[in-house]
């Protein structure tokens, strides 16, 4: 039996994230990144002029950091770690919801 979920062929998948390294349907990035229904973006780590998302998943890095106060008041978010923001972000989408993840690498 395939277990495999189904999605989009156009919705990017993050397949692995290693040693500072993410690679995303196929593509690798070695900096800060957006993943989102449209695509793939550099992230400057501004919560400022995002692309519309239903929810919004940030990846801290290796540990799980809160943005301040103010931002999340701004910009309602769910921080976690790098890690496991790349898994939520998966599971999320091939559940078809509409998700922004902005993801700081370590290394």
């Amino acid at each position: 039996m395939d277990v495999t979920p189904l999605i989009n062929a156009d919705t990017p998948i993050i397949q692995s994230y290693k040693s500072g390294i993410f690679k995303v349907s196929g593509q690798i990035y070695d900096h800060n990144i957006m993943v989102g229904m449209n695509g793939v973006n550099s992230w400057d780590g501004s919560f400022e002029s995002l692309p519309p998302h239903d929810v919004l998943i940030v990846g801290t890095g290796k540990i799980q950091v809160f943005p301040d106060a103010k931002t999340r008041a701004q910009t309602p978010m769910e921080a976690m770690s790098t890690d496991a923001a790349c898994r939520t972000y998966n599971a999320l989408i091939s559940d078809g919801r509409h998700v922004l993840v902005c993801l700081q690498r370590y290394l």
